[in-house]
């Protein structure tokens, strides 16, 4: 884990939203890969995929850019709440008209293994975000985690 990674994980506390909109995207995408290896065998169906993470790095970095500090040491301000509050995933069709399994354009082997990194993802951005949590809690309650 890069240290940018682990610092936007666990020393900033407007990290837990984008974390709570990326399990949005992971149980959206975890429903697409569903339906397209439900319908592997669906004449016509086009397979779906689930575009977030792009949109997720615009207003991440358009946030930092507007709230750059002159020193490490100021408090940091928590803007672009409303893009925030706005961004969610977007299910869009393939648009590949090759028949890569005979009948339609789903290719059952990388649905499969895209469902199986999913639920790795969303497993891991799930306990960061209970431990982001559990940390709020404890510096709440004033006393350790453990």
């Amino acid at each position: 884990m890069s240290n940018n990674t682990y610092s936007f994980l666990f020393k900033r506390l407007d990290a837990m939203q984008p974390l709570v909109k990326g399990l949005d995207a992971y149980a959206a995408r975890q429903k697409a890969f569903a339906s397209n290896i439900a319908n592997s065998e669906t004449p016509g169906y086009r397979a779906k995929r689930v575009e977030f993470e792009d949109e997720l790095r615009t207003v991440v970095d358009r946030h930092r850019r507007m709230l750059s500090r002159s020193s490490g040491t100021h408090i940091p301000v928590a803007g672009g709440q409303r893009r925030m509050d706005k961004l969610q995933p977007h299910v869009v069709e393939n648009e590949n008209r090759e028949l890569i399994n005979g009948v339609n354009n789903v290719d059952i082997d990388a649905e499969m293994a895209g469902m199986a990194t999913n639920q790795i993802q969303y497993s891991t951005a799930a306990k960061v975000l209970s431990l982001r949590y559990k940390i709020l809690r404890s510096s709440i309650l004033g006393r350790s985690s453990g």
